[in-house]
């Protein structure tokens, strides 16, 4: 086989494989790259990259806007997420695990996650983590009185806005049946609070943007949504499970933080190309 031809084909794989990279997928929860039931993809199709902030001081001169901080990972800090607030914006978070406590704390907010199992009688699908909750607020103008969740934990402090019915209750074996020693009562899902010129809102569910939870039979859900996206909203990436993956995803969490970084993989790959080209017609 001739030089030239080996050197053509090197060049042809090294391009599919860049190109197949933006079609890469992964199964891990809540990820951007995932288009299964429990992926984000759906929800990230539907905004932009320009949404997508990776640095809190990329928008700390922003004022009026929303910034959605949805499954935060266990390595979270916030760092500038403060100063953010305090230009009079508003913080969305969707936190489950409670990685985001400290950083509350830390900044005087009184609410705290609770990574427990709440379940209600007030089911949907035969399943009580499955269930719908108590809109006590109104929610971005949508005038909903309910919200769909997916088996999700429950918070305190703050000002409640959701709150399950009183037949609820926790857990604690995971047989999904209220027992003698797991007390029924409400429990708040989502609280408020207002930090300096800012506002907090803690939502412990982060699955409502699962793709499995973006059905239009949830019309209450994704009426907040639309309203949501509706706003001048921004999705924060550092320090969340949106843009985890392993292999090549990895590759991909990098050319949407710095999108130049594509242009230029393409370019030195074609250039390189040529070069060799060039290199063996001399």
């Amino acid at each position: 086989m001739r030089k030239l031809t080996v050197v053509a084909l090197i060049v042809v794989i090294l391009t599919v494989t860049v190109t197949l990279g933006q079609f890469a997928g992964t199964s891990d929860e809540y990820s951007r790259y995932n288009s299964g039931w429990n992926g984000t993809s759906e929800f990230f199709g539907d905004i932009s990259d320009e949404q997508c902030v990776w640095y809190a001081k990329d928008i700390s001169d922003k004022s009026g806007t929303i910034l959605l901080i949805i499954a935060p990972s266990a390595d979270f800090t916030g760092e500038g997420l403060l100063e953010y607030l305090q230009s009079g914006n508003v913080l969305l978070i969707f936190d489950q695990e409670g990685n985001t406590n400290s950083f509350l704390t830390d900044i005087g907010c009184s609410i705290q996650v609770h990574d427990a199992e709440v379940r209600s009688s007030n089911m949907e699908y035969k399943d009580s983590g499955l269930f719908r909750a108590d809109a006590l607020a109104n929610l971005l103008g949508t005038n909903v009185s309910h919200i769909f969740f997916n088996y999700p934990g429950y918070v305190t402090g703050g000002e409640t806005i959701i709150q399950t019915s009183h037949l609820a209750w926790v857990d604690k074996d995971g047989d999904n049946t209220a027992d003698k020693d797991e007390t029924l009562k409400v429990y708040s899902l989502a609280a408020s609070e207002t930090i300096s010129n800012g506002k907090i809102v803690v939502i412990a569910d982060p699955s409502l943007f699962v793709n499995n939870m973006l059905d239009r039979k949830h019309t209450e859900n994704m009426a907040v949504l639309s309203a949501l996206l509706a706003e001048d909203t921004y999705v924060y990436q550092a320090e969340t499970k949106t843009t985890d993956g392993g292999g090549i995803t990895g590759l991909l969490s990098l050319l949407h933080q710095f999108p130049a970084a594509g242009v230029g993989l393409f370019g030195i790959i074609f250039l390189g190309g040529g070069i060799i080209y060039l290199w063996r017609r001399s």
